[in-house]
């Protein structure tokens, strides 16, 4: 993840999610370096892990003042 600064979508953009997961690996080195594509990277991380898991958030950066309330018309629960 080396490009990845953060959960930072603009304000009133709406909620953008976020999925990460992470991988078991049954081996102490998959032996790629950082220019590896990502297309080689989930190939590999799928022949070497025996497990994965996967957590998908939503993030949404509102205006101050302009955060209507969950559960109103215009707000999300």
């Amino acid at each position: 993840m080396r490009d990845f600064g953060g959960a930072a979508p603009p304000p009133g953009h709406g909620p953008h999610r976020y999925v990460f997961t992470v991988h078991a690996l049954g081996v102490d080195s998959i032996g790629l370096d950082a220019d590896t594509s990502a297309a080689a990277i989930g190939g590999t991380l799928g022949f070497h892990a025996p497990a994965r898991a996967t957590v998908i958030a939503e993030y949404e950066s509102r205006r101050r003042g302009a955060c209507p309330a969950p559960g109103t018309p215009s707000g999300r629960r």
